[in-house]
């Protein structure tokens, strides 16, 4: 499987491969854009030091998400969702 190529993706695939001289997989993109909502979350009161529970709480109250044009979508106990597409497994041959 794999995401699919936005505007936003595309942009932070170049990022990355422009300040680390590597690319992101799946998985990467994937953690990455929820590192990104669970920061926020986090940030949104550091002055209240924020409990797990309330931050869960507020990653709950402001789903759906779009980070880098990826929607997430986050379930009632807290799963998110991204979209995925199949892609053919391509093997190379010598």
């Amino acid at each position: 499987y794999d995401i699919p190529d936005s505007k936003g993706i595309i942009d932070l695939k170049r990022r990355i491969q422009k300040r680390f001289a590597s690319s992101l997989s799946t998985h990467n993109i994937t953690a990455y854009n929820a590192i990104v909502i669970i920061n926020n979350a986090i940030s949104a009161d550091l002055a209240s030091s924020p409990t797990p529970r309330q931050v869960a709480d507020r990653i709950k109250a402001g789903a759906p998400y779009s980070i880098n044009d990826m929607k997430l979508e986050i379930n009632d106990i807290g799963d998110i969702y991204v979209p995925l597409v199949m892609v053919e497994n391509k093997v190379q041959q010598k």
